[in-house]
């Protein structure tokens, strides 16, 4: 070390002064980290996500895909199912004319990602056309507009005992 530098050090003054410094600056950082974490609005993207359910039960295809964004890939229950958003609205408008029926949220949790951009909204959801629940997955994206939809994904959730029997029956093999 340089004499300059030791003699920060060897003074008790410098050394807390130096000290001081550091931890305002520590405590600068997680007062703002605790700040950044608390502008999440998980009811602005609650609100985007029930506008969007809102609007398939009533049909309003023009609201429904308002807060969806132009690049968002919709993923179906089949691996072959994957749209783009004109996809999607013209699969959706023609279920729509033939009466697709509504579909009751049992239950809906959200998760903030990367300081509060992304939000991931994870549904379970009763649907009468299928026999058993699903699970809906859509991220959000924070836009200037407001919250968007990025990415939507429905998935039927079959019980383990169920997907067991079924691999045992396709296979021939029984574990017991």
């Amino acid at each position: 070390m340089s004499k300059s530098n030791t003699a920060l050090f060897n003074n008790p003054l410098n050394f807390f002064k130096i000290m001081k410094r550091i931890t305002l600056l520590l405590v600068s950082f997680f007062f703002y980290s605790a700040l950044q974490a608390q502008t999440f609005d998980s009811q602005a993207v609650e609100e985007a996500d029930k506008q969007f359910e809102a609007s398939f039960a009533s049909k309003n295809l023009e609201a429904m895909f308002q807060p969806i964004a132009s690049d968002c890939i919709f993923y179906g229950t089949d691996r072959s199912e994957r749209w783009d958003v004109t996809s999607f609205k013209t699969m959706i408008e023609a279920g729509m004319k033939n009466g697709i029926p509504a579909m009751n949220v049992i239950s809906r949790e959200i998760t903030s990602l990367a300081e509060g951009k992304i939000a991931v909204v994870v549904k379970q959801i009763g649907w009468a056309i299928f026999k058993t629940e699903l699970r809906e997955v859509a991220v959000y994206e924070k836009q200037k507009e407001g919250w968007k939809m990025k990415s939507f994904s429905l998935n039927l959730l079959i019980p383990n005992q169920k997907i067991k029997a079924l691999n045992e029956m396709m296979t021939g093999q029984s574990k017991k």
